[in-house]
């Protein structure tokens, strides 16, 4: 999936303080690097570099409160013992949250210092922080007063471990070296060597063994000797655990996998596979049957450990809308994802249909103007035909066909490919070819049909534009901008007629000037041509095929085709990229923009942003400015900081049924 996209929002609250709130379930923008679970297993917080913590339900996979505790980044995180405050460390002081309220309560350390690791002492009267000055800090958790120092070290502290019982503290900073102390007293009580650098490290439930991990190796030690009794291959780089009941070590770091060992042997037992990359964290409950981990794909999972089952995923990264357009005459939408292609019913503001696939690498997209086709490239250049409304099985056999550009006849009849040097036409939904195109010499890198399907229009590497009778399988027209760039194209929804813009220089004295040229689709012929100093290109036709929706870097306007002057001039909103001409109402009332966390609305007459889409693996949330809000069941809920509502239990005057209808059709909330 690409990670692009990736999506963490926390809507600002409804109602007053403390009271209950809606929370959008999504999860990190970045990568997982700090997990932990609360003691009764309750509770899962993530910490991530996008700089945020996140508090969830464990048992449900709801998100409860979202934490901006540093910008720099979230390293670690730790629960207090009795699971109502909430530590995180980063590149800032490590800071203590009320879990059921989400209020900093206290502050410990100075600003600027990067963290490695915090923690609570047993009874959580105490706080441990760790980090680059190489020196390990126990804090009063009431106070926020300094007890003690134990170090400093010559480096950074790259791991710590704390006893079950509290009474020993262990730090390693950055080569062979790992300290053991008194937590009590600031006594060292021994030294530990070994072939480092140890990365992770812990004890042993009984406080007698130490298990130390580095990218290769697992080493365990004798802690009252000093002594290491077994060392064995395998990655713990991020992290290494005791499995509670005698059940062996666990570890991670490096793959998309958290491993299980032996601890007699060393030997490998199990395994965790279910990341989509790498696992940077990993936690273990109390009993020992559970473990969570967090990944750089912007996910943390809980794991059933006996028989290392996943049990549900957290969060994940938001979904960029890779393509989207509005069909069947303004009534229905296409928004398609890496994970599924949806078809909207614009009146009633949600999906009608939904078709899942991996469009990750996909490209060229087209849609029939029914929207009961959509077709697009993928890897190795393979042709995908996908049917939105029950047709899937149709599409089969389209893989076969290899293309680097195509486009959809828009009654949905024939599909239209490039090839190298070739044009081929392909009946729908057979796949037979039904016209080879003679005479090319130039590989097309853009096409378009048009005039009831009897038109092609295809954009070649120089820049020329060629037209193309698809019934008789001959060209028609070619025509080229002398000394101009690579013109944009786009046809009018009738077909009839082809804008094309592109930079110039037949300006006065060579200058650098901008062509806009109109030419009808059944003979190439130009209708209206005009330059102009500023660059500007053509995104879609109006409703009557007498204005021009362009772009002119952050602005758009209309451009009036009789006139040829620009009107109705609006700013683009920041963010937003109006890249999709099949994306704008043929009403002229809104237009879909890409935006990096959704899919913006935005006004033609304004410019302003009437809503944000989301989208997500749980389904769609879409928010406006002033607060109204719509949401698929499992895409947002209300929580109070401890329990947590499904959105569709929940009425009020911000909760509006059917939004995206009325966004889109004007209609008043």
């Amino acid at each position: 999936m690409r990670v692009s996209l990736l999506l963490t929002v926390l809507l600002p609250s409804v109602l007053r303080a403390g009271a209950p709130e809606l929370v959008i379930q999504t999860g990190h923008s970045l990568p997982v690097v700090a997990v932990a679970l609360s003691r009764d297993s309750r509770w899962l917080a993530t910490g991530s570099r996008d700089g945020t913590a996140i508090l969830w339900e464990a048992g449900t996979g709801h998100k409860l409160r979202e934490l901006k505790a540093e910008p720099l980044g979230v390293t670690a995180v730790a629960f207090s013992p009795d699971g109502k405050t909430l530590l995180t460390g980063g590149a800032g002081t490590a800071k203590l949250w009320e879990t059921a309220t989400g209020r900093l309560a206290r502050k410990f350390g100075v600003p600027g210092e990067f963290l490695t690791a915090v923690d609570f002492t047993p009874d959580g009267g105490s706080v441990l922080t760790a980090g680059d000055d190489g020196a390990v800090k126990l804090w009063d958790a009431a106070s926020g007063r300094k007890i003690r120092t134990f170090g400093p070290a010559t480096s950074r502290v790259s791991a710590t471990a704390l006893s079950r019982d509290g009474r020993r503290l262990a730090y390693a900073a950055g080569g062979e070296q790992i300290w053991v102390w008194a937590l009590d007293t600031g006594q060292l009580v021994q030294e530990l060597a070994g072939p480092g650098p140890w990365t992770s490290l812990a004890f042993s439930p009984d406080g007698r063994s130490l298990a130390s991990g580095s990218q290769d190796s697992v080493r365990l030690w004798e802690v009252a000797s000093g002594r290491d009794t077994l060392s064995f291959k395998g990655n713990a780089g991020r992290a290494v655990a005791f499995v509670p009941g005698g059940r062996g070590l666990a570890s991670c770091g490096g793959t998309n996998t958290a491993r299980f060992w032996e601890s007699g042997s060393g030997k490998p037992s199990g395994s965790l596979i279910g990341h989509l990359d790498s696992v940077n964290a990993m936690a273990l409950s109390a009993d020992g049957r559970l473990a969570v981990t967090g990944s750089e794909d912007h996910t943390a999972r809980l794991w059933d450990i006996a028989s290392g089952r996943s049990l549900r995923s957290f969060g994940g990264a938001g979904l960029p809308v890779l393509y989207a357009a509005v069909v069947s005459n303004g009534r229905r939408l296409v928004t398609v994802d890496p994970q599924k292609a949806e078809l909207w019913d614009i009146e009633a503001g949600r999906p009608v249909s939904r078709s899942t696939g991996d469009w990750e690498t996909a490209a060229h997209f087209a849609v029939s103007r029914d929207g009961r086709w959509l077709a697009s490239i993928r890897d190795r250049e393979e042709v995908e035909l996908r049917g939105l409304e029950g047709d899937a099985d149709a599409g089969k056999g389209w893989s076969l066909i290899k293309a680097h550009a195509l486009a959809l006849d828009p009654g949905g009849r024939f599909l239209v490919t490039a090839r190298e040097e070739s044009l081929q036409a392909w009946e729908i939904p057979a796949a037979s070819e039904k016209t080879l195109l003679g005479g090319r010499t130039e590989r097309a890198g853009w096409l378009g049909v048009g005039l009831e399907g009897r038109r092609l229009v295809t954009r070649g590497p120089d820049g020329a534009v060629e037209l193309w009778d698809l019934e008789g399988g001959r060209r028609i027209a070619r025509f080229k901008f002398e000394g101009a760039s690579m013109p944009d194209l786009v046809l009018s929804r009738d077909g009839r007629y082809l804008a094309a813009g592109a930079a110039s220089s037949r300006g006065r004295g060579g200058s650098g000037r901008y062509v806009l040229s109109i030419r009808a689709m059944s003979d190439g012929e130009e209708m209206k041509g005009w330059q102009t100093e500023q660059a500007i290109t053509p995104l879609a036709f109006g409703p009557g095929g007498d204005s021009l929706l362009v772009l002119a870097g952050a602005s758009a306007w209309e451009w009036d085709l009789l006139t040829g002057r620009k009107k109705n001039a609006f700013s683009i909103p920041e963010g937003a990229s109006l890249d999709w001409p099949e994306a704008v109402d043929p009403g002229w009332r809104y237009a879909l923009a890409r935006r990096e966390e959704g899919l913006s609305v935005v006004s033609l007459a304004t410019g302003k942003e009437l809503g944000l889409l989301r989208l997500s693996e749980k389904g769609w949330l879409l928010t406006t400015p002033d607060g109204r809000i719509d949401a698929a069941p499992e895409a947002a809920r209300w929580t109070d900081g401890l329990k947590s509502l499904p959105f569709s239990k929940v009425a009020g005057p911000s909760v509006v049924p059917g939004l995206l209808g009325k966004l889109l059709l004007g209609e008043p909330p």
